[in-house]
């Protein structure tokens, strides 16, 4: 019976969707990784293709989900927070910095208002240095939201899964 239970609970929490944070297509920006400090920093490059100004704000986390505040464009953020305005057409890059060794989070940019007709694009490029010197760097493109995903298995008796 505990079994039959279990199994229940299981086929009808696994097709519901994990909302920790809504992203919405054409408005927000997530980036999973940003590093900065040491030999490393970070560069967002974000286009607004839409018609009108795009507001938002670039929010920056520790790797646990905490403010972080490096510096953005050489000036120190306050609680992990930026607002940031885009005209139509305008191109804005976010240099993210520390003084000190390396440290990693994430970023979000997050539109203030959902009615506005923009379009936000982005790019997000670490830059690595030795002595000064520019040696290696790579470009990403932003994190997509995970809607549905599914664990292919044959036998319920053996079913596991990981959080």
């Amino acid at each position: 019976m505990k079994i039959r239970s279990s199994l229940g609970l299981l086929l009808l929490l696994l097709p519901l969707t994990a909302q920790a944070q809504t992203l919405y297509t054409k408005k927000d920006l997530a980036f999973a990784q940003v590093a900065a400090g040491g030999a490393y920093e970070t560069v967002l490059n974000v286009t607004n293709r839409g018609s009108n100004t795009y507001n938002g704000v670039l929010s920056l986390y520790t790797q646990i989900g905490q403010a972080w505040s490096p510096l953005v464009n050489g000036s120190q953020i306050t609680g992990g927070k930026l607002d940031i305005a885009l005209s139509k057409g305008a191109t804005a890059t976010y240099r993210i910095t520390r003084d000190g060794g390396t440290e990693a989070g994430f970023a979000v940019i997050m539109a203030s208002d959902l009615a506005q007709t923009s379009f936000l694009e982005g790019t997000l490029t670490y830059y690595v240095r030795d002595g000064g010197f520019l040696v290696d760097s790579v470009g990403v493109q932003p994190s997509s939201e995970l809607y549905l995903t599914t664990v292919p298995f044959d036998d319920f008796s053996k079913l596991a899964m990981a959080r």
